[in-house]
């Protein structure tokens, strides 16, 4: 921003330059907050949480909780963001206008007239119909309302998003081999590669969900585990279950109640001259910092649950009992199989 500033609001000083610099970047992150707000207050209207809103350096994404509910929902929760953007837009620009008008063109309402633009541009970018912006999310609720189906939707809207992917990353070399411009082609280009791989992901989240739909968490879970007593020491949790068994995480169960889970790798970084005295109640992750699903829950939402959290395993209970556990692996090696087995199924029959 310290060269734009120069380049169109000429005849300040360097400092004021950066001033306004400082203070664009700080209103183009409130701007992307309130556009990520909109999306969450439409969707929590249409019954689709939001589980979170992460900034990062292209903006910012929404993380929902399981699928789309339905058709209407995702298209205006879609353009929910875009549409605040523009009336961000009209905002900064209204400022810009009230304080020129009563106190003279200046730095302050030049930099309301350039978060003007900024969300004017904002909004006309995310309604571009590629996947994953806002505009291709508006068209694949479009092609699910239409055709029914929201898988063959989401095929459609990340094509289109592929073939702008490309285009975009061609402009990127574009601009590196005539311009030279070395941190815009970078800027760019990484923003292609995010969108490409977040067209994938969500067309492979989609066929998953369909493939998984109707299957619980007990179609898939292994009860064929082992689980060690709380009052166990160290040592005595090494020599008869670590060496025996080929297991990486022991459930710690008191009578029937899970009360935590115990990590071998953890155990290896401690001091073997305390595995005598130590216990595995002192050395175990306790029950309020492990993730448990219930034996009934769709297993696609466990899948998504583990893929969030960036864990592999889960402890499945019953009413509060351990009644197995489930791997992620267990249910991806599945989808793998039957992606190749079914895959024109995966199409026709899904909502």
């Amino acid at each position: 921003m310290n060269t734009v500033f120069p380049a169109n609001f000429p005849g300040y000083e360097i400092e004021t330059y950066r001033h306004m610099a400082v203070w664009s970047l700080f209103g183009l992150i409130f701007s992307i907050i309130v556009h990520e707000l909109a999306h969450a207050v439409i969707a929590e209207y249409y019954n689709m949480p939001i589980l979170s809103i992460r900034l990062f350096i292209f903006g910012g994404v929404a993380e929902f909780k399981g699928r789309p509910s339905h058709p209407r929902g995702e298209f205006f929760m879609a353009i929910a963001g875009p549409i605040m953007s523009f009336f961000l837009a009209l905002f900064f620009w209204a400022t810009h206008i009230v304080l020129s008008q009563n106190f003279g063109v200046g730095p302050t309402s030049q930099s309301f007239q350039y978060l003007g633009y900024l969300n004017f541009w904002l909004a006309v970018f995310n309604l571009i119909p590629a996947f994953p912006l806002d505009g291709g999310r508006a068209l694949r609720a479009a092609v699910w309302h239409k055709k029914k189906n929201l898988v063959l939707a989401t095929r459609y809207a990340s094509n289109l998003g592929e073939i702008f992917t490309y285009l975009i990353m061609g402009y990127a070399c574009y601009r590196l081999s005539f311009f030279d411009d070395i941190i815009g082609a970078l800027w760019i280009g990484l923003m292609g590669i995010f969108m490409l791989g977040a067209g994938h992901y969500a067309v492979r989240q989609t066929e998953s969900w369909s493939l998984l739909e109707g299957q619980d968490v007990r179609d898939f879970i292994s009860a064929d585990f082992v689980s060690v007593s709380p009052d166990l020491t160290l040592n005595d949790f090494v020599e008869k279950y670590v060496y025996k068994y080929y297991q990486q995480n022991f459930p710690v169960v008191d009578g029937q109640k899970l009360v935590g889970l115990i990590d071998v790798h953890k155990i290896m970084q401690q001091d073997r001259k305390r595995w005598s005295w130590t216990h595995v109640a002192s050395q175990m992750t306790t029950l309020d910092e492990i993730y448990t699903v219930d034996i009934a829950s769709p297993a696609s939402e466990a899948l998504d649950m583990m893929g969030r959290l960036n864990i592999n395993t889960l402890m499945v209970t019953q009413e509060k009992k351990l009644v197995g556990m489930l791997n992620r692996s267990d249910i991806t090696n599945y989808l793998a199989i039957m992606m190749k087995l079914e895959r024109g199924k995966i199409v026709k029959n899904s909502i």
